[in-house]
């Protein structure tokens, strides 16, 4: 077996290598400048600040997890953690992106699960260590693939959560956003929703990219601050007066009209092209917040001067 594993490493090690150095010299300048990014952050006293922590610290554990949403917590690098959740059949709010999972060798929708308190779901997760390789920098790729060595390549088993033990366990020094993820005008979902978090009000944001669901449940629990996704250009459209803010996608962010005293959240912020595209965007300030994979990675880039230029 170990043999098998051994194998199997220098075979995905050897593919990766080969995506990774078209071209040594820069194969060996993008090493030294992605060891500098990685080190420099510990110390830095120019960190990018605003940094969301993408379901967690994603980077480097698996997504929606204790242990991402736990190093993220400890990151001085992370100023917000967002999280996915669904609602199962019997009205559970779990923590999970996809509307379907793996779970007894069955594909399973998770709004078809009925799921007791004291019921342990374990689904597979499948790691994607690369991809989107076009749109990274050198520097970007190695610090990838580092990162992607100090992580499992198999598919692992995890523990369906419920958003109910996050929050009660949850120690809320920095603010929680809670993408829902739904694609209608759910009032059971709003119910459990506020059951779950009405404690803790002024600590967590409420944002989907339905805007129908944001838009009645901010009717129906004025109090939480409510962030509405814009994916397509179709959505830019949709306003609530109410809202507090918007989480939007790069390519879109330089086609938003700004508003006073509203919070702009950007995604998915992985790579220095993105970084320094969002600081070149004329809408870029002080009050946008960076939602991104790898805190560490982009908080650091404040410290790289010459990727800047």
């Amino acid at each position: 077996m170990n043999k098998i594993k051994k194998i199997r490493n220098f075979m995905i090690t050897s593919l990766a290598l080969f995506f990774l150095s078209r071209h040594s010299y820069k194969l060996v300048e993008g090493y030294q400048v992605a060891n500098e990014i990685y080190k420099k952050h510990l110390n830095s006293k120019n960190h990018v600040e605003n940094i969301v922590a993408h379901r967690g610290f994603s980077g480097l554990y698996l997504e929606n997890s204790k242990e991402s949403i736990n190093a993220a917590l400890e990151s001085d690098c992370v100023d917000m953690i967002e999280i996915d959740v669904r609602i199962t059949d019997n009205k559970k709010i779990v923590l999970h992106h996809d509307a379907f999972i793996n779970y007894l060798d069955v594909i399973e929708k998770i709004e078809k699960l009925k799921i007791d308190d004291d019921e342990n779901i374990n689904y597979v997760i499948k790691n994607y260590p690369f991809y989107n390789l076009s749109e990274l920098l050198h520097e970007d790729k190695l610090f990838l693939y580092k990162r992607f060595l100090n992580k499992s390549v198999d598919l692992e088993d995890e523990v369906l959560i419920f958003l109910s033990d996050i929050v009660r366990n949850y120690s809320f020094s920095k603010p929680l956003i809670i993408d829902v993820k739904t694609n209608f005008n759910n009032i059971s979902f709003m119910e459990e929703l506020d059951r779950i978090l009405k404690s803790y009000k002024d600590l967590i944001y409420i944002q989907s990219d339905c805007f129908e669901f944001i838009d009645s449940m901010i009717k129906i629990y004025p109090d939480y601050k409510y962030l509405y996704i814009i994916k397509s250009r179709s959505n830019l459209k949709n306003k609530n007066d109410n809202l507090y803010g918007y989480t939007v996608r790069l390519g879109l962010f330089k086609e938003m009209k700004m508003e006073e005293n509203k919070m702009y959240l950007v995604y998915t912020i992985n790579s220095v092209s993105k970084y320094l595209n969002l600081l070149k965007n004329k809408n870029y300030n002080n009050n946008i917040y960076i939602i991104t994979d790898h805190p560490d990675y982009i908080c650091a880039l404040g410290d790289i001067k010459k990727l800047r230029k």
